[in-house]
């Protein structure tokens, strides 16, 4: 799902998401996220909540 020139920083295995790095992240952070453009992200991975 994310990924730089050395290894994939973020992946989906089932309904769980793993990454690379600290996820210390707020609320309001995934929520601009998703605002710009992590929906589009997802379904371009075929990475829906339906999907689980």
């Amino acid at each position: 799902m994310a990924r730089n020139v050395v290894c994939a920083q973020a992946f989906r295995a089932g309904c769980s998401l793993g990454v690379q790095f600290h996820p210390e992240i707020t609320t309001a952070m995934v929520h601009g996220r998703i605002e710009t453009g992590g929906v589009q992200q997802c379904v371009r991975h075929a990475w829906t909540p339906a999907s689980c």
